[in-house]
């Protein structure tokens, strides 16, 4: 990665100026984002429907559902998006052949993280403690193209230096903010639904309830209708958040590289250069 073509300036971040960056990508590739998104937002929700026909413990498999796909649209934004940054210009090939090639390798740390936050969750140790320590694999596998040997030393090179603390920091924050997101976009499908076909999904049916609280986890756990909703709700901010994400990695790096300071250095050689 040449930081000194990074189309983005070089400098160390808040966690709200990650997200603000984010949102900046999201508009300029807004239609391959858009795309991928589908591709794996639709089939993920039709899944839900059709789970919904053979159990009433939706949100359960809904939630696998998300889990387990998820991590795969981490690795096409990381892998495509990622250098962009970098002013690289790749296509979608180029992007396959760089997923494939180090798929297997992901995806086998993949699994051994969810079976170290599945274990440690017996332990009363929260994911949420885990997730600044392993929750930039994409990066590590795709963009710097670490080793396999060397990717559980390199994600704790990442938290070291005060970067665990920032990078949790940051996890909290963007939980939240994706929580925001996720109910604004409930409430957009709530209302679309209740005005295109009078059908309301959660809000509409629960307003008049008594214990509007117990309604809306009836609904939400054993509902179709509104079990669909939600999950295509939590899909929908997901680029936004991932972007933020990386760019909180990027954040890290910078601070413990000191990229900053390289890119002065760089552009302060090419001034002296050209002046001499």
């Amino acid at each position: 990665m040449r930081v000194d073509q990074c189309i983005v300036s070089v400098e160390q971040r808040s966690v709200g100026g990650c997200i603000d960056l984010a949102f900046v990508f999201v508009r300029k590739y807004a239609a391959f984002l858009g795309q991928m998104l589908a591709l794996f937002a639709i089939p993920s929700t039709l899944a839900v429907v059709l789970i919904s026909y053979f159990t009433t413990d939706i949100l359960m498999w809904s939630a696998i559902l998300f889990l387990g796909m998820t991590p795969l649209l981490s690795a096409i934004i990381v892998a495509a998006i990622g250098p962009q940054v970098f002013g690289q210009t790749i296509d979608f090939n180029e992007t396959a052949s760089r997923i494939l090639n180090r798929i297997l390798i992901y995806l086998v740390f993949i699994l051994l993280i969810r079976f170290v936050f599945f274990f440690c969750s017996f332990l009363i140790v929260p994911g949420l403690l885990l997730l600044p320590v392993a929750g930039h694999l994409a990066e590590i596998l795709f963009l710097e193209e670490c080793p396999s040997s060397k990717v559980i030393s390199r994600e704790f090179w990442l938290v070291g230096d005060g970067g665990y603390f920032r990078f949790l920091w940051h996890t909290v924050v963007l939980a939240f903010f994706w929580l925001i997101l996720s109910l604004g976009c409930l409430l957009t499908i709530d209302l679309l639904c209740t005005t295109l076909f009078s059908t309301p999904v959660l809000f509409g049916r629960i307003v008049s309830s008594p214990d509007a609280a117990d309604a809306a986890y009836v609904l939400i756990t054993s509902d179709v209708r509104t079990a669909a909703a939600l999950h295509l709700a939590i899909w929908l901010p997901f680029p936004i958040i991932r972007i933020a994400w990386f760019f909180s990695y990027l954040d890290q790096r910078i601070r413990a590289e000191c990229w900053d300071l390289e890119v002065k250095y760089r552009t302060e050689a090419i001034r002296l250069g050209e002046t001499s």
